[in-house]
């Protein structure tokens, strides 16, 4: 600063507040960014909806186990023992919790971003229609509920915007 003037001074200062503030936007624009992902992060099924299960009946064109038929299967199956906890696998809102011929009990979840999580052939469903859950929360308890089981296990599925999706992808 020895033998500087002023106005070379004010410059400099101005020069480094300028650059400060493009940093602080940097700073900012990058800090926005994270918390955007770490939002779509939260609403991404990301974790097993049990644990100690064993994957059976995978997602995809199969030879269906009652009506000997080929067809697509929109889900994964994991084969556990019926009472098994069955865990949110995003944060989310219940949409369905209730019987269908078919599925059995089920919880439907809306994840958000056009993410739809289901679980199917419960024992027991412990969330109501409505109620927001987190990643790792109980919804119920597995079982061998519904016409199309033929032993108790878990039938998941993931939805992107309604199209099913392999949640072998998610693990």
């Amino acid at each position: 600063l020895k033998g500087m003037s002023l106005a070379s001074i004010t410059e400099r200062l101005d020069a480094l507040y300028r650059s400060v503030k493009l940093e602080q936007l940097s700073y900012e624009d990058i800090r926005d960014s994270l918390k955007n992902d770490l939002s779509r992060l939260r609403v991404t099924p990301s974790i097993l909806p049990v644990t100690g299960g064993k994957f059976s009946s995978p997602f995809g064109y199969r030879k269906h186990p009652i009506t000997q038929k080929y067809s697509f299967h929109r889900g994964q199956d994991i084969k556990v023992r019926s009472g098994t906890p069955v865990y949110a696998t995003a944060n989310g809102k219940v949409i369905a919790a209730r019987w269908d011929g078919n599925l059995g009990l089920y919880v439907k979840l809306d994840h958000g971003n056009g993410f739809h999580t289901l679980y199917g052939h419960l024992r027991r469903i412990g969330v109501d229609e409505g109620q927001r859950v987190k990643r790792g929360d109980p919804l119920g308890e597995s079982g061998n509920s519904g016409s199309f089981t033929t032993s108790p296990h878990l039938h998941y599925e993931v939805r992107i915007y309604n199209q099913p999706q392999n949640p072998k992808n998610f693990f």
